[in-house]
């Protein structure tokens, strides 16, 4: 069985993606490259983190 997780996406207010996979609590970038509006990383009303794509933990050679 793959040892699968969500990274956290990062996106703007406007909801430009800037990476389905992203793993820190810290935002790089503080505002969007093509609106210039905020980034996010978790939901503006509950908090929770944004959830992205499934990622394998799983060395690909084991």
């Amino acid at each position: 069985m793959d040892n699968l997780s969500n990274g956290t996406v990062l996106i703007c207010k406007n909801g430009h993606l800037v990476t389905p996979e992203y793993g820190s609590d810290d935002i790089p970038e503080k505002f969007c490259s093509k609106c210039g509006d905020e980034m996010i990383n978790s939901c503006l009303k509950c908090g929770s983190k944004i959830k992205g794509t499934p990622i394998s933990r799983k060395h690909p050679f084991s």
